[in-house]
């Protein structure tokens, strides 16, 4: 049953991919799930977003319908979440993810912040620590190390740009 819900989930991941890829060379660029003007999103970055939107519908439905269970891919299929089907939840949770990180990305380097070195280098080492396992569940997933690092940066670069706008003397300069 899981495996059908799999095969749904890649057919929906192909289409997104095939869509944001039509029209583009094939080659280099194929290793990206979307772009958005000159900012393209690595296909790991999405397949990352994918996962996390699959593991919060599934709780989601199961808060719905606890007899639900998650293992059978029929079922969810046929479940509803917030008026949508499940994989449509999914699709859309997914692509919002993918939409609010590159929205980080852009809007930090708009505004010409840098991160310290101690968040790169902890980043890096994290990464690095991860990846010592060749059988993660990154690797097995399709998350390259690429992937994760700009998934953990980009958590860092949001947390910058909330400081940057509503921090102390920040733009928004939110007062106590």
């Amino acid at each position: 049953m899981f495996n059908k819900l799999r095969k749904c989930l890649t057919a929906f991941m192909a289409a997104a991919i095939a869509v944001s890829a039509s029209g583009c060379n094939v080659g280099e660029k194929t290793k990206y799930a979307m772009y958005e003007g000159d900012f393209n999103l690595k296909a790991g970055v999405y397949i990352y977003y994918q996962n996390e939107a699959l593991k919060s519908a599934k709780a989601l439905a199961s808060e719905a319908n606890e007899s639900l269970d998650t293992n059978d891919s029929e079922a969810l299929c046929n479940t509803i979440i917030e008026g949508k089907k499940f994989l449509t939840w999914v699709n859309d949770k997914t692509l919002a993810n993918c939409g609010e990180h590159i929205a980080a990305m852009k809007k930090f380097d708009e505004l010409q912040l840098t991160l310290t070195e101690s968040d790169t280098k902890s980043v890096k080492n994290y990464v690095d620590s991860i990846f010592e396992d060749d059988d993660n569940e990154y690797v097995k997933n399709g998350i390259g190390k690429d992937s994760l690092k700009e998934i953990l940066l980009n958590s860092y670069k949001a947390s910058a740009l909330f400081e940057a706008y509503y921090g102390e003397g920040g733009i928004e300069n939110v007062q106590e």
